[in-house]
C-alpha cells in the first residue's frame, strides 16, 4: 500500500479519537502507523480497542473482550 495512504488513514482515525487535542492526535497517529507496520494491526482496530464507542463511526464491529482466566475465582 502506498505510504501516503497509510499515513492519511492513521491520521484520519487519530483525528476522530482526539478531536480537540492535535498534539495527542499526532502522537497517536505515529503510534498507529508503527503498530500497523510492525504488528499488522490496522488503525481502526486500535481505535476501537481504545474507544469502543467509535466503532460505529469507523464502520467496525466491536469484538467482545476475552475474559482473563486469572480474573475467575478459584473453584475447588
Amino acid at each position: 500500500m502506498d505510504e501516503w495512504l497509510i499515513l492519511s488513514r492513521c491520521n484520519r482515525v487519530a483525528t476522530a479519537l482526539f478531536r480537540r487535542d492535535r498534539r495527542a492526535a499526532d502522537e497517536w497517529g505515529r503510534y498507529a502507523y508503527a503498530t500497523w507496520q510492525i504488528e499488522g494491526i490496522e488503525p481502526e482496530d486500535l481505535a476501537v480497542r481504545r474507544a469502543p464507542g467509535l466503532a460505529r463511526k469507523l464502520g467496525r464491529a466491536v469484538k467482545p473482550r476475552r475474559q482473563n482466566s486469572r480474573s475467575k475465582e478459584f473453584e475447588p
